[in-house]
């Protein structure tokens, strides 16, 4: 299973072998649910293919994170409680715990809405589960993209997107971009490319006006939405270069014979 950290650009595949022994495995991220939330909404892209519906397929869990999950093996049931079945989201297309994401082999997106009500300020975990069964690997596998959960009746934030660099001087620079959503602040950071650290700005439009820059110098900036639901991921940087500013000669004249 691979989990992307681009915008649905990667490319992955079965290697060589995978298909002389089954697995599962699991990709997992710990969310705090906000007090007195009633729901959360969960999105994401994805993309698996495999032996068939049944054999290899990708499986999403929404559990409490007492729950031990151990790699290559179901859901556990605790208390009586069956969580292979009961925890899994989505339409259970198979009957009750049958949900499965697969036989796709182009990117498709998934909304789902995760029960939060019971656990109004505690912390769930969100389980990505990827079954292969060992025999046929008609390629590709399941992938996951542009993860999002966010509180009922609140709006995804997304990042923003053709951040472009313009008006470049010996010392300042124009960033632009296009807003994800219907968001109305940014963060912004810039620095220079062989730099540690980040100068921050906050723009309430969708410029903002780098100054203080050294001349001739190369710089990496990148945004990211600011939003009621929080906040979304930075932008891929762009990197520009300062102009080399202006030399002042002074010339002094000496009269001849």
């Amino acid at each position: 299973m691979y989990i992307s950290n681009d915008p649905i650009t990667e490319t992955w595949a079965y290697s060589a072998g995978a298909t002389t022994s089954p697995s599962r495995v699991y990709a997992f991220c710990d969310v705090e649910v906000p007090d007195d939330a009633a729901e959360l909404k969960l999105t994401f892209d994805w993309i698996a293919n495999g032996a068939s519906a049944t054999n290899d397929f990708l499986r999403v869990y929404w559990m409490p994170v007492n729950v031990e999950v151990v790699p290559g093996q179901n859901p556990p049931t605790v208390g009586g409680v069956n969580y292979d079945w009961e925890a899994q989201i989505g339409n259970h297309t198979n009957g009750i715990g049958e949900h499965w994401l697969s036989q796709e082999t182009t990117w498709q997106n998934a909304s789902y809405t995760l029960a939060a009500a019971d656990y109004s300020g505690q912390t769930m975990r969100l389980y990505f589960a990827w079954t292969n069964d060992g025999s046929t690997q008609n390629q590709p596998p399941a992938a996951i993209d542009n993860i999002a959960i966010f509180s009922d009746g609140l709006e995804e934030c997304i990042t923003p997107t053709n951040l472009q660099v313009v008006n470049v001087t010996d010392n300042s620079a124009e960033a632009t971009w296009t807003a994800g959503g219907s968001e109305t602040s940014w963060q912004v950071e810039y620095k220079q490319v062989s730099a540690t650290n980040w100068t921050t700005a906050t723009a309430t439009t969708t410029s903002y006006t780098m100054i203080g820059l050294q001349t001739s110098s190369d710089y990496h900036v990148r945004v990211k939405a600011i939003c009621t639901s929080g906040e979304s991921e930075f932008t891929t940087p762009v990197t520009f270069t300062t102009d080399g500013g202006t030399t002042t000669y002074t010339i002094t004249a000496t009269a001849g014979p």
